[in-house]
């Protein structure tokens, strides 16, 4: 796949002007050239990992002098290139959201994040109460790749859910985990009111985003970490060797 002209191309339908089509596929033609570079094999979407792309600011910063608003400028090139790999189901979620940006003064602003081994034990953590279904849903469908927003926009039109979900352009492959706590889920759904899939206390029974962050809270009290939906969302680039992921199980049916 020629990732830079499919870039540059989506870049068009979306509206961009020339000049930010031409910078945008330039910070993607740098990237991959820093990656040739530093001896990564593979192609560049298999290269979108933080720690590469922190990598990558950190030479753009240090070895060659770069200012930081043209650093940011790069990695947010290279964010619109990981939401187009999103949209073709090549990617379950946003690597750089876990790439701090480079602050005024050269500094990059760093922030918490939860170890794999954390993210593992909140989920072992909602799966201890076989009875909050609706927990067990938004845990499992937030480490599938959904944000916040994507889990209260999901509608049910009375039919059973398969083992994907459907959001825009994007068709979410679902887990094993993931599937199993909907079908639990789908028990009890049929007597809840709305025609949202995930029932709240929010306007025409939607859920509320301060009840998922509530509840991460009370199930990160109980293991004693921080766990954010973030973390959830991202942990596929957390995991240590030897753990499959989401991410993985996608790409695998969309190679198949």
């Amino acid at each position: 796949m020629n990732y830079q002209a499919s870039f540059a191309a989506h870049l068009r339908r979306r509206g961009k002007s020339p000049a930010t089509i031409k910078n945008y596929t330039r910070a993607l033609a740098g990237f991959k050239d820093y990656c040739t570079r530093s001896g990564k094999r593979g192609s560049v979407r298999k290269n979108l990992q933080p720690l590469q792309l922190e990598g990558y600011r950190d030479y753009l910063l240090k070895t060659r002098g770069l200012r930081p608003s043209t650093v940011n400028g790069r990695l947010t090139a290279l964010s619109a290139f990981a939401r187009l790999l999103l949209e073709q189901r090549l990617l379950a979620c946003n690597p750089l959201e876990l790439v701090a940006r480079v602050s005024r003064d050269g500094k990059c602003k760093t922030r918490h994040r939860a170890s794999w081994e954390e993210v593992r034990q909140l989920r072992r953590e909602v799966n201890r109460d076989v009875m909050d279904l609706s927990g067990r849903i938004i845990v499992e469908l937030l480490y599938t790749g959904l944000t916040v927003a994507e889990l209260r926009s999901l509608r049910w039109n009375g039919q059973p859910v398969g083992d994907s979900l459907q959001i825009g352009k994007r068709k979410i492959l679902l887990h094993p985990e993931a599937r199993l706590a909907l079908k639990h889920y789908m028990v009890l759904r049929p007597i809840l009111m709305g025609d949202y899939l995930i029932v709240g206390d929010g306007e025409e029974w939607s859920l509320k985003p301060g009840a998922v962050y509530a509840l991460l809270q009370r199930l990160s009290k109980k293991i004693h970490a921080s766990v954010s939906t973030r973390d959830l969302r991202l942990a596929q680039f957390v995991k240590p060797a030897g753990h499959t992921s989401p991410a993985s199980d996608a790409q695998q049916e969309i190679a198949a």
